[in-house]
């Protein structure tokens, strides 16, 4: 199992140097947790396409940082290894952001239908979802997760 997130704050996230962590919703963490995940799947919004998810990112999911963190005091949050992790590239084109977002529309119409507020901006994606999943995005273009500092701080 994995996690579908619905990351609406990224660029601000990663440019205040939240690195390895994400917020989570409390309700949702020990359901999730004692799943076990492997992976965080994280979305937007792109700009201009209200209602439409973009893929972002495929995170490493650990159980306990693997550094140092500045996390917010009682915050309720999962955490991720950024050396294990990726982010793509090149899924700002149309065509790609249309194909995510019928297949997560497909599987998780309630969550569009909040809009991904509160407890619906985290989801388990399940195997039959992650064997649609894995073969589209095997040819979208990526690098490795801390490289995306660099981008957003410039």
């Amino acid at each position: 199992m994995d996690i579908f997130y619905y990351w609406k704050d990224y660029e601000s996230h990663l440019k205040a140097g939240a690195l390895g962590w994400l917020h989570f919703p409390r309700a949702k963490l020990a359901e999730i947790k004692g799943r076990h995940p492997d992976w965080i799947w994280a979305f937007k919004q792109p700009a201009r396409r209200k209602g439409d998810v973009q893929l972002l990112a495929r995170l490493r999911w650990i159980d306990a940082p693997a550094t140092k963190l500045a996390v917010e005091k009682d915050a309720s949050v999962i955490y991720y290894d950024p050396s294990e992790s990726l982010l793509f590239t090149d899924t700002d084109d149309d065509q790609k952001i249309s194909e995510m977002t019928s297949m997560m529309r497909s599987r998780f119409p309630n969550a569009f239908g909040v809009n991904f507020r509160g407890d619906a901006r985290v989801q388990a994606m399940e195997a039959d979802l992650l064997a649609q999943l894995r073969p589209k995005v095997a040819t979208y273009a990526t690098e490795p997760f801390p490289g995306s500092l660099i981008a957003v701080a410039s």
